[in-house]
């Protein structure tokens, strides 16, 4: 996303170099030519999903929430760290409602890596694989497993499903067809044949 595009909605601060590094290096002792993220990461996550809860309750002008255009721009800002992000908060904030429902809904399709040639939607595509699993194993977010399944297998199955997001969803029917993850969960199964 070009930088005149983020700046132009006002969805977050900007980061002005010249004026907010000095001033970041007199309180820290650090230069720094960005912002820099909390440290250790388990202090940065609770902050982001702490934010993220308030800003669910703020709905935009679009009728999204403020946290999901906060989400969306995490993707269109980088995708790859946004996958490890929310894995990293799956691990150490499994009770967390907010981050499941945030997930719940791929990206949109034309946000995409301009370096790696990847997209959003397979990038969100293996993190889904990795939550169907681990959403399933806890009975308090066994329907947002169910829902984050449904919505991985659909965006397999589009006509124009890439091989990244159809071998993310193989590998979770590869895993409920074995039948004790479905039976103990009540996920739906896929039917897909293998080659």
């Amino acid at each position: 996303m070009p930088a005149t595009a983020a700046v132009a909605d006002n969805l977050l601060p900007v980061w002005r170099p010249d004026a907010h590094s000095p001033l970041f290096a007199f309180i820290t002792g650090r230069f720094k030519s960005h912002v820099p993220q909390l440290e250790p990461d388990i202090v940065g996550e609770f902050f982001v999903l702490r934010l993220l809860r308030t800003l669910t309750k703020q709905r935009l002008a679009t009728g999204t929430t403020m946290a999901e255009a906060l989400v969306e721009r995490a993707w269109e800002t980088n995708l790859h760290a946004t996958a490890v992000f929310f894995d990293r908060v799956r691990a150490d904030y499994p009770d967390d409602a907010t981050y499941r429902s945030l997930l719940l809904t791929p990206p949109r399709a034309e946000i995409a890596c301009g370096g790696c040639g990847e997209t959003a939607r397979e990038s969100w595509a293996r993190l889904a694989g990795n939550l169907t699993i681990a959403w399933s194993e806890r009975k308090d977010s066994l329907s947002d497993a169910n829902q984050l399944y449904l919505a991985l297998r659909s965006l397999a199955t589009d006509a124009k499903a890439t091989p990244t997001c159809e071998n993310a969803w193989r590998g979770q029917g590869s895993v409920l067809e074995m039948g004790s993850l479905r039976q103990r969960t009540g996920l739906a199964p896929c039917r897909y044949t293998t080659s």
